[in-house]
């Protein structure tokens, strides 16, 4: 449990940090501009979903094979590809944003300027995705943290600096968030210097590789972090900007738990690699099953204990305290699905992940149509998690099908049975 542990503790020292980002806005912002912030933090993660989190899925995958056979110099050359592809796409993106006219003309929330900061601070997310993932591939978990408290780092300077540089407003704080991400991307490289001096292999055929395996990992992973940030585009659509606010404020401090099931995943990707045949995947599914659910459980009696604290954080945040609980089980039910999609990558079948996410899409934009406009942002969490606990069902049943029946509960009573 020791990679965890790094993984875990790096993570939240990043996400503090975040938080610090997060605290500033809603102690100096009013419930309308947190709802700018929201949907510029929003498009941001939705951006490195479908960019730099399904590529950073494929380069742990890859890069470990190639780690496997010896073949170092591969490896280094997926890992720079997927450094390359996000920072020019994003470099791109910002670009275009600054180029559309009259954006301001029928948006309300969002202008030119914002969103090409935006696309710029994705860039620099995306990058140090998949630098980490180039670090997870070779199992170096202490280096992957160290390079998370790095951006960290960068990023609390960052803020400091544009905090007393004077008044805070939503561009300075994306211009912070900018700096501190790019500038520990360009520092981080350093993290990865040891696998390229090995060599470094640039060839149109690791690029298709890459291409192919990344395109379901950036699809699933952009269309989960599509539903699970689309709760505010949704209650600006049906509601008011102030819901879009309150919305957020209770979802910001349950990504507490959302880091520990992001931490658990970042280990379960690289070590299912390792495990070869049927057998071996339902014996690791089976022990990190049990895992997720003592520690979902734990999250979930650590939110009823944390809820009384919030009005403690301001009054913003005790509007959303009756919130918390509902968005903390979201995060649960994302943390027991977890598993299940580190074996469709142990078995090659990327693109099960994404049958998810498709399942999932359309329930979660009809009920959160449905609920929303009734009942504001109580409405939107409610249509997460009900979406969320029925894409379980779906999950299990794919799993089933190409590990056999009921695989999880089969083999714990086939076992007690021969203990007996």
């Amino acid at each position: 449990m020791q990679p965890v542990m790094i993984l875990l503790g790096s993570n939240f020292i990043g996400l503090l940090v975040g938080g610090c980002f997060f605290l500033n806005a809603a102690w100096k912002f009013d419930l309308s501009q947190m709802g700018i912030y929201s949907l510029a933090i929003s498009i941001q993660v939705i951006v490195t979903g479908f960019i730099g989190n399904g590529l950073s899925v494929a380069t742990v995958r890859l890069a470990t094979d190639y780690i496997a056979a010896d073949d170092r110099p591969a490896a280094g050359g997926i890992v720079a590809f997927s450094v390359i592809i996000p920072a020019g796409l994003c470099l791109l993106g910002a670009a275009v944003c600054v180029g559309l006219p009259h954006i301001a003309a029928y948006n309300q929330f969002l202008n030119n300027e914002v969103l090409a900061l935006v696309a710029l601070w994705a860039g620099g997310a995306s990058i140090l995705a998949c630098l980490k993932s180039g670090l997870l591939a070779q199992r170096n978990y202490k280096g992957a943290g160290m390079l998370t408290v790095l951006s960290a780092v960068t990023g609390l300077l960052s803020l400091i600096t544009v905090l007393l540089g004077g008044p805070l407003t939503v561009k300075r704080l994306l211009i912070a968030h900018i700096i501190g991400l790019g500038s520990s991307a360009i520092l981080g490289m350093g993290f990865l210097l040891p696998l390229w001096r090995t060599g470094c292999h640039f060839s149109g055929k690791l690029f298709l590789e890459l291409y192919r395996y990344a395109r379901w990992p950036s699809l699933s992973e952009g269309i989960r972090i599509l539903q699970a940030n689309i709760g505010p585009f949704m209650l600006a659509a049906v509601s008011a900007s102030d819901q879009v606010g309150l919305f957020s404020l209770a979802r910001y401090p349950a990504l507490l738990f959302g880091v520990v099931a992001i931490s658990f995943y970042q280990y379960w990707l690289p070590e299912v690699a390792r495990e070869e045949g049927n057998d071996n995947l339902i014996r690791f599914l089976r022990r990190q099953m049990g895992i997720a659910g003592l520690v979902g459980l734990g999250m979930l009696l650590g939110a009823v204990a944390l809820r009384p604290l919030l009005p403690v954080l301001g009054s913003n945040f005790a509007a959303a305290a009756p919130l918390f609980v509902l968005c903390t089980l979201d995060f649960v039910i994302f943390l027991l699905i977890r598993p299940i999609e580190s074996v469709y990558h142990g078995f090659h079948k990327p693109q099960l992940e994404l049958v998810l996410r498709v399942v999932r899409l359309p329930l979660l934009f009809g009920l959160g149509l449905l609920l929303a406009s009734k009942f504001g942002a109580m409405g939107m969490a409610w249509a997460n998690v009900i979406s969320g606990a029925a894409v379980v069902g779906v999950a299990v049943w794919l799993l089933c099908r190409y590990l056999g029946p009921f695989p999880i509960i089969w083999n714990v009573l086939k076992e007690k049975k021969s203990v007996t």
